[in-house]
């Protein structure tokens, strides 16, 4: 599902249940990363209180590191907005934590700002594995035509060559599995997209400098 239309019913489903708490639909890292604006590493300096013309937003002042997605958009991110409400799934980095390091996932708010909440995959920089590090380096942008599908509840099976099947979530009960840990999706030579460890994108980006 776009990350944007998720973030859209979040809002509209706890507008009429705020009694509930925050609900996001299964969505791997490479799918919050192709629907999203942009994609950046960066560090969270403070936090700030504003209103929103929808209800009360907070903001958080960020030095950004380095960007994967949003070159086109904006050339650096200095805030980020979101939700002061836990059942609008609002994003709430630990200010206590020295190592205030985020992978910050979001849509553009406005000038130098994006808004994210919890179902855009923001998380500390040091929660991801070293594939999903490697993965925002190419095959996660290069995965972007292909679709990948949760499968929470057998049957399950792709209809499309451009689509992969996820089923970490019938293997593993609790906590993120292989493909999502591990893997990307994206397009191979024969036509069809495929999980991979990502070692077909970098062998097709070495004989691309190669030629």
């Amino acid at each position: 599902m776009n990350v944007k239309v998720l973030a859209i019913l979040v809002v509209v489903l706890s507008i009429g249940r705020l009694s509930h708490a925050c609900s996001c639909a299964p969505a791997h890292p490479q799918t919050t990363f192709c629907s999203s604006d942009v994609v950046i590493r960066g560090k969270i300096l403070e936090r700030r209180q504003q209103e929103g013309d929808s209800g009360h937003l907070i903001s958080y002042k960020v030095k950004q590191i380095k960007m994967f997605k949003g070159f086109d958009v904006m050339a650096e991110v200095e805030n980020i907005y979101t939700s002061d409400s836990q059942s609008l799934c609002g994003f709430e980095p630990d200010l206590q934590n020295q190592d205030r390091d985020y992978y910050l996932v979001g849509n553009v708010h406005n000038n130098k700002s994006i808004y994210t909440n919890l179902c855009f995959f923001s998380k500390p920089w040091k929660e991801l594995t070293s594939s999903q590090k490697v993965a925002l380096l190419g095959s996660y942008a290069a995965g972007c035509e292909c679709e990948i599908i949760p499968c929470v509840f057998m049957p399950c099976s792709v209809t499309e060559i451009n689509q992969c099947l996820w089923t970490d979530s019938l293997l593993r009960r609790r906590g993120a599995g292989t493909q999502e840990q591990r893997l990307s999706c994206f397009k191979q030579t024969n036509g069809y997209c495929k999980w991979d460890s990502g070692k077909s994108y970098r062998k097709s980006q070495h004989l691309r400098g190669n030629e």
